[in-house]
């Protein structure tokens, strides 16, 4: 089953979070095919078997290491146990973001992680852009880069215990895990807990998802411009 058939499937459906989730699995996912037929709506484990992070396919916390595509990743994150599905971001007919840079994040977060106190970075600076903490980009066969759906917190202190790669060294190429290390702990102390995704209320990660009128539950319904 092609996309179009797949984007086709949501025409006039209500689909669950999961059901959601797995027909985008269809496609977005490392697996193995177990059946033909599958279609929005079915339950992916039914018809695939996905990668599992205990592979090394995956780093030991969790980060995307061969080509994993999205859906294993973004099943251990966070903002999937909390309602959010592929739809909050990205329109299932194009693939498209809704919204561009952190406006999309902002939708759901409090705008004062916006701001240089969380990023560390200078405000529109690519730096500053959520997605190159909490989603690092692998590119593979030299001209395909992917973000990781897993929405990790930068952790160098996994680069020094385990080699893991971490955020802030895949850009400050030049510096070292411990320089990392120092850095964050400045800005936002200690880590509460290794590797924790982004919005569990880790290091930097304290914060309510909010909408246009304040907070509301990641996965709520929001009003687009």
């Amino acid at each position: 089953m092609g996309f179009e058939a797949i984007a086709d499937g949501y025409k006039g459906k209500e689909l669950s979070q999961a059901q959601q989730v797995d027909s985008c699995g269809r496609c977005h996912a490392r697996r193995r095919i177990l059946a033909d037929g599958f279609k929005p709506g079915d339950s992916f484990c039914d018809y695939m078997v996905p990668e599992l992070l205990d592979t090394n396919s995956y780093y030991p916390d969790g980060q995307v290491h061969e080509e994993d595509f999205e859906y294993s990743s973004f099943l251990q994150a966070k903002m999937y146990t909390k309602g959010v599905r592929c739809a909050d971001c990205h329109d299932p007919h194009t693939t498209l973001r809704k919204r561009e840079g952190n406006k999309l994040c902002l939708e759901c977060h409090e705008p004062r992680l916006n701001e240089f106190a969380h990023t560390m970075h200078q405000p529109d600076s690519e730096g500053a852009r959520c997605e190159r903490c909490h989603m690092p980009i692998t590119t593979y066969m030299g001209r395909d880069p992917r973000l990781d759906h897993g929405f990790t917190i930068p952790t160098p202190e996994l680069t020094v215990e385990m080699g893991i790669p971490n955020a802030c060294n895949r850009c400050h190429a030049d510096k070292d895990a411990q320089w990392s290390i120092v850095e964050i702990h400045g800005a936002h102390g200690p880590p509460r807990g290794v590797g924790r995704p982004a919005s569990a209320g880790g290091r930097h990660g304290d914060q309510e998802p909010r909408g246009p009128d304040g907070p509301r539950p990641v996965g709520a319904p929001r009003r687009l411009p």
